[in-house]
């Protein structure tokens, strides 16, 4: 059951870092993480900077460990994704050229080779959110009939919320509810919802 529940952290994870910086960076720089059962996850950012992804689910104390990381094996440029940067870690971090990225937001990223340089920091830490511990509201009564019929109809996913709403008989604020539920316990990537959160807003 441990076993299960560690990869569903770090998509959850993944998903929360990516969602803090889109809201940072804005929706012109297109943001994407790919995960992979056999491979460490990718951070690409915008068109060209690919970043191998370092996940570290628990609050960062110390840097020393992570310094055996760098520089990464691999030859694309890697990034530290975790819960929460402080700025006095972030400093820290920066000093020895170590890219981050947090999930309130809190970035430092370098890809000289992509010409990209970004650097976030004084995000106030996020409140924890009971969706990633606990069954949120796609797994009670109402969540159960739209996630009923996204399985059954997977194309149904990159629908609008109202489409989604009138084919599950489900009230429109209840079928968002849902979608960022499953987005939030990693279940959903939030990609597949380009369409539904264009139409949304």
């Amino acid at each position: 059951m441990e076993k299960d529940r560690q990869p569903t952290a770090k998509r959850v994870l993944l998903t929360q870092v990516r969602t803090a910086l889109k809201a940072v960076l804005g929706k012109r720089l297109a943001i994407k993480i790919v995960t992979n059962e056999h491979k460490q996850p990718t951070l690409t950012v915008g068109k060209q900077a690919v970043f191998t992804v370092e996940v570290k689910e628990t609050a960062l104390k110390n840097i020393t460990p992570l310094l055996a990381l760098w520089p990464h094996p691999a030859a694309q440029p890697w990034v530290l994704v975790t819960t929460y940067v402080p700025d006095g870690m972030g400093q820290q971090l920066r000093q020895h050229g170590l890219c981050y990225a947090d999930t309130a937001g809190n970035a430092w990223l370098q890809h000289p080779e992509a010409d990209l340089f970004v650097l976030v920091q004084g995000q106030p830490r996020p409140r924890k959110e009971a969706t990633a511990t606990t069954a949120g509201r796609a797994f009670r009564k109402s969540g159960l009939r739209v996630l009923f019929h996204l399985l059954t109809q997977p194309d149904l996913v990159r629908q609008p919320y109202r489409t989604i709403a009138t084919r599950t008989d489900t009230p429109v604020a209840t079928v968002g509810q849902v979608m960022l539920d499953l987005i939030q316990q990693g279940f959903l990537l939030d990609e597949e919802r380009a369409n539904c959160c264009a139409a949304r807003s």
